[in-house]
């Protein structure tokens, strides 16, 4: 991602922040995530999303940035849905945020857009991918995950 296009959704944050609430609440936010917790965990994943943006190399921004000992979305029971319903709300804010950058950079050309989208979405899903690691890593909610089916053995890992 170029540095101008960088600062410019980092311009836009308050206006992407803003638009994540209201997408969650209308979405219906987990039962656990409290309104001040639901800003921290949207504050986080934003800082968490530039600076991967920002870094040109992904293993040392991981080494750097270690996976998180508390997941952004408080759950109870199993937090794969409350983790995909927030980063789906924030993905569709972010798409509407993006479209304003856009406008105020004259109009981006197809492709610079394209690549723009994409960058973003796979930073993203890499963001997604280690929160669902958080969640779902000592997962002890039930001894055969409702989601894939695989039993789990002693100490959580799955067999």
């Amino acid at each position: 991602m170029t540095p101008k296009l960088l600062q410019a959704c980092e311009f836009f944050q308050p206006a992407e922040r803003a638009c994540w609430e209201v997408l969650l609440r209308e979405a219906g936010m987990p039962p656990a995530m409290s309104a001040d917790a639901m800003r921290h965990a949207i504050a986080r994943a934003l800082q968490q999303l530039w600076s991967l943006l920002a870094t040109r190399q992904l293993e040392r921004w991981l080494e750097e940035n270690p996976q998180p000992q508390e997941p952004l979305v408080p759950t109870t029971g199993c937090g794969v849905r409350p983790v995909l319903d927030f980063f789906a709300s924030g993905e569709r804010a972010l798409a509407l945020i993006l479209r304003e950058i856009g406008a105020t950079q004259g109009g981006l050309p197809p492709a610079e857009s394209g690549r723009l989208h994409e960058e973003i979405g796979q930073a993203f899903d890499i963001l997604v991918h280690r929160e669902l690691e958080a969640v779902c890593g000592d997962c002890r909610h039930d001894p055969v995950c409702p989601l894939n089916g695989r039993r789990r053995c002693d100490g959580g890992a799955v067999a």
